[in-house]
């Protein structure tokens, strides 16, 4: 986006040293003033301040064209810059604020309100590459509730912070991919959902614009993958079941699969913990209750127990994991 930095020159008038060298109209309504400084003006005085319709032209070459009170530029008005810059709207006592709109020599143009010289409320900058933002401005920069558009077809809809993506937003890529959730400087970051063109979906927790942190995976025909990732990878133990409901229990190490083991129930060796039966993966059993060493898997599938040590149908050594069991619980343990 063009800066903005640079305000409209409107100095109050008559803190400049009017030399009156000659009256070019002797119109009733308005006369033609050169300044010592170079500056030209066209317009009625009263009571020595400049009033009504007023033309001023700078020396530098900028000009303006619209209503004065009191020797500033206050209602409607137009100016125009050396560079090719237009300001057409309203202005209150010197600077631009209200409804008016602004156009750059290189095509860009905003319109939409104004406070002191700054783009501030609701508005639209289209920029010469056709891309286009409706909404919410703040000193110059996106702020606030607002949409983007390009012309690839990429649209975002969500909240600006100081002209970039921050808080939930609505993030569509030219790809097809969908991007539903937080955002921090311009970036997925926070809890979220991507879903690509193929119907996969990732819902879970993302860090600097990459898959990061407990997740669940949906793919179409029913697979779901419960896990962690880390720098967009699958990284970590993780749970997939598939659309036929064989279970795996798979350990991965930066997108690369270590080992995977099926896990089946087994109801003639029961292992028991925290209140719900688990797929254990020995064959060990005292009196139908598991006895060993191993991994094991929950029914649901959405727990497992690495490096466990089972007695009598009971854990007494091991590390248990635990996977959102829905989208809904992985929002909850966010929010939380």
């Amino acid at each position: 986006m063009p800066s903005l930095a640079e305000p409209v020159i409107l100095k109050k008038l008559s803190a400049c040293i009017f030399l009156f060298f000659s009256v070019v109209s002797t119109s009733a309504q308005s006369k033609e003033w050169l300044l010592e400084n170079g500056d030209r003006v066209l317009g009625e005085r009263v009571d020595g301040l400049l009033q009504g319709q007023v033309e001023y032209f700078w020396s530098a070459g900028d000009r303006f064209l619209g209503e004065f009170e009191d020797d500033l530029p206050h209602g409607h008005g137009s100016y125009f810059w050396l560079d090719g810059r237009v300001y057409v709207g309203t202005f209150e006592y010197g600077s631009r604020s209200g409804l008016g709109s602004l156009t750059w020599s290189n095509g860009d143009k905003y319109e939409g309100m104004f406070k002191e010289n700054d783009m501030n409320g609701k508005g639209i900058f289209v920029w010469s590459d056709g891309s286009t933002y409706e909404g919410e401005f703040v000193k110059n920069k996106r702020d606030g509730l607002g949409e983007m558009l390009w012309p690839s077809g990429q649209r975002y809809y969500g909240n600006f912070k100081e002209d970039e993506f921050n808080g939930g937003g609505h993030l569509t890529y030219s790809d097809g991919k969908v991007y539903k959730g937080s955002f921090r400087k311009n970036q997925r970051d926070g809890f979220g959902e991507l879903i690509w063109p193929s119907g996969v979906r990732y819902v879970g927790q993302f860090e600097s614009d990459e898959r990061s942190g407990k997740a669940i995976m949906y793919w179409r025909d029913g697979t779901v993958y419960r896990g962690f990732f880390k720098d967009d990878e699958q990284d970590g133990f993780g749970v997939k079941r598939d659309g036929g409901g064989a279970v795996e229990l798979q350990f991965w190490q930066e997108g690369n699969l270590g080992f995977s083991e099926k896990m089946e129930r087994n109801d003639r060796c029961t292992l028991e913990h925290l209140g719900r039966f688990w797929m254990f993966d020995s064959e060990d059993c005292i009196n139908g209750l598991a006895t060993g060493k191993g991994n094991a898997v929950s029914f649901s599938g959405t727990s497992v127990i690495v490096g466990g040590k089972f007695i009598l149908g009971r854990l007494v050594e091991g590390e248990v994991i635990e996977y959102p069991s829905s989208d809904d619980s992985l929002l909850l343990k966010s929010d939380g």
